[in-house]
């Protein structure tokens, strides 16, 4: 039988001539460096690398229609982002977790995290990674799917109104946004249909592109295309009764911050902070968006 694995992936991109990204080599190989010792096998993927395996690559990592929508759009200064729209907006990140867990190499119940690369940009993904191998084992024990719950962030921050209204029935003021940078999975069928999900959802160019009505709404920065349609699929997994027992997630207490310490300060300030959440947002409209979606979660048909 062959021996479960617990597996990191990222991606980068190394500029021209290459790729139209950044270049993200040097943050690849303090990747690389940071991590050997700590799993059983990393996964890095790029432009050149998937496109090299496989031409089909190039139509999800490259859009010029929704290049030419973005950058003749007169949306709000700031609530589109440049380098995103480059490289059609993030769909590459649900496509190379579902490459990965349909990668017959890896054995089932294999543990796969993905963690973005760019350390350079958030010195703090350094410290994280002394923590994923042990924070993902712990969480995965007896779950499928691992999400992170950053800092307290409300998922109409960086969720436009068009998506949540339409998949959760409410205005996720009172939701937690999920972190896309930072994903743990059990390499099973609840994982895999998850993320088919993801992935579904996030190829609607209507649910990825940043353009929305919206950009005047209260506290909203902009669209993150491939976290918002990850935050939408976690809670409509979460509040579904056949299947949120396969799923978990967990908050951070700071952000980006991944932490495997849980001690008796942390669980203060945890509480403290969910209660300022609860009060600044409206208790009754707390318990109200999830009434909403465990509606329809459960009798509206979301395969």
């Amino acid at each position: 039988m062959d021996k479960k694995k617990i597996i990191l992936i990222s991606f980068y991109t190394e500029g021209e001539p290459y790729d139209i990204g950044n270049n993200l080599t040097i943050q690849k190989n303090i990747f690389l460096e940071k991590n050997k010792n700590f799993f059983d096998n990393i996964i890095l993927y790029s432009p050149r690398s998937l496109i090299k395996k496989n031409k089909n690559w190039e139509s999800i990592l490259y859009n010029k229609e929704i290049y030419n929508l973005h950058k003749n759009n007169k949306q709000r200064k700031g609530s589109i982002n440049k380098s995103w729209i480059k490289l059609n907006l993030q769909l590459w990140k649900p496509a190379i977790i579902m490459e990965t867990l349909n990668n017959s190499d890896i054995p089932n119940d294999s543990i796969i995290i993905f963690h973005d690369i760019d350390t350079l940009k958030y010195p703090i993904y350094i410290d994280n990674f002394d923590n994923l191998n042990k924070k993902f084992f712990e969480e995965l024990k007896n779950k499928s799917i691992a999400l992170c719950r950053d800092a307290f962030f409300n998922l109409s921050i960086d969720c436009k109104q068009e998506l949540v209204r339409s998949y959760l029935g409410s205005h996720g003021n009172t939701l937690f946004h999920i972190w896309s940078g930072c994903i743990g999975l059990k390499k099973n069928k609840f994982s895999i249909d998850f993320c088919k999900y993801w992935l579904k959802i996030t190829n609607i160019d209507k649910n990825r592109n940043q353009i929305t009505m919206f950009d005047s709404y209260p506290d909203f920065e902009w669209h993150s295309p491939e976290q918002a349609t990850l935050s939408v699929s976690y809670y409509i997994w979460k509040y579904n009764f056949s299947r949120s027992n396969q799923i978990t997630s967990f908050f951070t207490l700071n952000y980006r911050k991944i932490s495997t310490v849980w001690n008796f300060k942390n669980r203060f300030i945890y509480i403290k902070k969910f209660c300022f959440f609860i009060l600044k947002n409206n208790i009754f409209k707390f318990f109200y968006e999830r009434i909403i979606i465990i509606f329809l979660s459960n009798f509206r048909n979301f395969n």
